[in-house]
Formats: structure tokens, C-alpha cells, sequence
């Protein structure tokens, strides 16, 4: 049943009840919030915010704890394992809702209407909970595209620098430049980039492939990996430089194909500095759904 004719239901057994009819007429109202947001094509900038999708997300959960509230307290005996094991995993197993919560599922009493009451207050609670947490989701998502974009910018300029000015950022041994040519080109510095980025992205797959998903709907690992590619350019550019300067010794001439593979191992060798940023991506999918308790009450199964 959808939640349009729940409310209708409510509406029919309420009667003459003007503060039941208020209230569905409102839920109502907002259930046509969230066929707004859903029923159009967002722009870039919302996708960016979320606050579209916010507020669909908020409309829709306030209309199921009305439900709950308007529901005759002996039908909603049915709802508690749900309730509970949502509240489980977005509640601290502290939280005085839990509490309350748990009390309802371990007695076999029915429900009253204090009983609803409570059910829907932890409902409430865990639904702002989970909105909150996709929130900093969406906030890590948008630090880590911004950072993305910006470490792009840099690797496209300092390739349109070698591009027009190959001499200055000179990036041969001897007569053997990475284009395979025998004096510098403009192609040198994106060549370089083209590698590092090569082996950003084979390890960044390694990487990427042990992060655990999440229910969210933000491609946060993806967003992590885009991070990956432009450090790789950047890393793999300037490993070259520091080979050329004599900072490792021994390496004095060297083939295109020695150039392409030290900087594909220049561009893998960002992952030492982007593990850092892969633990924090796992640690903030982890805590989607990770505050609640961790074991169930003995009744729960009844």
C-alpha cells in the first residue's frame, strides 16, 4: 500500500475529525514535495548542494512517523521490529529513544497511545540521524571534487606551460625525451602526465576495490579515485624532474621507454601519500549507519 492511500485510510476511520484531517491534509502537502523533487531533472548546482534531495528525504520520513502517530496504537505491534532494528543502527546505544524503544519490543503487552508515542518520537530521531549523516557524506563528496578539480587544473596548466614552452620544463636525458624525440617537444609534459596518471589509476583500483560500499547515494570512492589521477600526473612530473636533477644516483641516461616506466612508478607512488585520504573516505562511509547497538534484545524475535 502506498503511503498516499495509508493516509487515505486514516482519513476515512478518522471521520469528522478535524485535527486527523489537518494532519493528512499536511502530510499530503508534503508527500507532493517529494513528487516535485523526484519528478524533475536536478540541476548540476542541486546536485552539488543536495538540498532538493534533502528535503524530498525529510518530507517522506515526516509523513511515515505521521502515519505512525495516526495509526490505532493496538495495530502498530507489527512495526517494532523495523522500528528497532533501524533505530539499532542509527541510534548510540544510549540514546534514551532506544531505551524506550527496546522496552516496547521486550514487552508482550499491547500497544497505547504513550506507546505510539514513543515509537514515533525514536522513529523521528533516527531519521534525523540519517539525514545528518548523509549531509557530512555530501560535505566529504564535494571536498573531495573540489580537490580533484583543482589538482586538474594544475596538472592541465603545467602541461599547456610545457606544451608552449617545452624548454622550460625540460624533461629529456641527453637526446632522448619522453615523446621520442631527440630535443625537447611540447608533448614531453603530457606524455609524463599521460603515465603517471596510468599507474594512479592501477593502483587506485587496488585501492578503491577494498573500500566497503555504502547505502548512501553518493560515489564517494568514486570521487576518492579522481582525487588519485590528477596527484598521479603531478607526482609522475615531478619525479622526473627530481631524476633529472641527480637526486637518485646513477640514473643519468635513460631510454622513453625508462621514462614512461619511472613515471608510471612516480605516478603509483601517490597512493603513499592518498592512503591517508583512503582511510578517511572508509572511515566516513563506515559511520553510515554504525552508531547503534550491537545486540539485539532477547525478545525481539517474538
Amino acid at each position: 500500500m502506498t503511503l498516499r492511500a495509508c493516509l487515505e485510510n486514516v482519513k476515512e476511520r478518522a471521520g469528522a475529525d478535524q485535527c486527523v484531517m489537518k494532519r493528512v491534509a499536511a502530510a499530503n502537502r508534503q508527500l507532493n514535495v517529494v513528487d516535485e523533487v523526484l519528478g524533475r531533472l536536478p540541476t548540476w548546482r542541486e546536485k552539488w548542494k543536495g538540498a532538493d534531495i534533502e528535503r524530498a528525504w525529510v518530507n517522506l520520513h515526516e509523513v511515515k512517523v505521521t502515519l505512525l502517530e495516526l495509526t490505532d496504537p493496538k495495530d502498530l505491534r507489527g512495526e517494532l521490529p523495523h522500528a528497532y532494528a533501524v533505530a539499532r543502527r542509527l541510534l548510540k546505544p544510549d540514546s534514551p529513544e532506544l531505551a524506550h524503544l527496546i522496552e516496547l519490543v521486550e514487552r508482550d503487552a499491547g500497544l497505547d497511545p504513550v506507546d505510539r508515542d514513543v515509537l514515533a518520537t525514536a522513529m523521528r530521531t533516527a531519521h534525523g540521524v540519517r539525514a545528518e549523516q548523509h549531509r557530512q557524506v555530501r560535505s566529504f563528496r564535494n571536498t573531495l571534487l573540489a580537490s580533484a578539480a583543482v589538482l586538474i587544473g594544475f596538472s592541465v596548466l603545467i602541461g599547456i606551460v610545457g606544451l608552449l614552452s617545452p624548454a622550460s620544463v625540460n624533461l629529456c636525458f641527453g637526446s632522448i625525451c619522453p615523446t621520442g624525440a631527440s630535443t625537447p617537444s611540447g608533448g614531453d609534459m603530457f606524455v609524463v602526465e599521460l603515465f603517471g596518471v596510468f599507474g594512479a589509476m592501477i593502483v587506485g583500483a587496488v585501492a578503491i576495490r577494498r573500500m566497503h560500499g555504502t547505502a548512501t547515494p553518493y560515489a564517494v570512492p568514486l570521487a576518492s579515485l579522481l582525487v588519485k589521477l590528477p596527484s598521479g600526473a603531478l607526482t609522475a612530473v615531478g619525479g622526473i624532474l627530481l631524476l633529472r636533477a641527480g637526486f637518485v644516483a646513477g640514473v643519468e641516461q635513460l631510454s622513453t621507454a625508462d621514462i614512461g616506466a619511472y613515471a608510471m612508478l612516480f605516478g603509483a607512488s601517490q597512493q603513499a601519500v592518498t592512503q591517508l585520504l583512503d582511510r578517511q573516505t572508509q572511515t566516513v562511509l563506515n559511520s553510515v549507519g554504525a552508531t547503534g547497538a550491537k545486540e539485539s534484545p532477547q525478545k525481539t524475535a517474538r
